[in-house]
């Protein structure tokens, strides 16, 4: 044990290199060198292949190139899909009867336009202050009135809605949306 001990700690990464490249040793060593050189292409051919396949390398790294040559802000692509996505959950909720279905449709459309204005970068502590500050791009005194009619949805636990209503409001909150670009 100690003979082996005794010879690990005398050779060095010099001496492995040395004894890997030794002349001596070119012609049986040569064969395995191509077999390892072939299966290293092989796997990173299929390493390559898998990253395309899959759809981690277009999240990862394909938005963020995207974003670059659009000259647009770095993330502003991906936020407009999760809006949309966000915006296709509410509108699902409107096509159902359920009167809570439609309150929360009309809430979450609330929550989506304020979440927008302050990544967009509009000052005010309150959503009135953002959305007053997008005034150019919205109907502000509908935008107003629909929030108001959440407000009463949230803090009045009585207080009834119907599918027509919910579907004004909600629409109220697109056409706001689709003026600042988020859908």
């Amino acid at each position: 044990m100690n003979d082996i001990i005794s010879f690990l700690t005398r050779i060095s990464l010099k001496d492995i290199i040395d004894f890997i490249v030794n002349p001596k040793l070119e012609g049986p060593f040569f064969y395995i060198k191509i077999i390892f050189i072939i299966i290293s292409f092989v796997f990173s051919a299929l390493i390559i292949v898998f990253l395309f396949l899959t759809s981690w390398f277009k999240y990862r790294y394909s938005y963020d190139f995207k974003d670059f040559l659009s000259f647009k802000p770095i993330g502003q692509d991906t936020e407009k899909i999760a809006a949309s996505k966000k915006w296709a959950k509410i509108t699902q909720r409107l096509s159902s009867k359920k009167e809570a279905d439609l309150k929360l449709a009309v809430i979450e459309a609330d929550e989506l336009l304020d979440k927008t204005t302050k990544q967009i970068g509009y000052q005010g502590d309150t959503f009135e202050e953002r959305v007053k500050g997008a005034s150019v791009l919205i109907d502000l005194k509908k935008v107003l009135e629909a929030h108001s009619l959440r407000n009463d949805i949230v803090f009045n636990k009585d207080y009834t809605i119907n599918q027509d209503e919910a579907v004004r409001i909600v629409k109220i909150f697109e056409e706001a949306l689709k003026g600042l670009g988020a859908i």
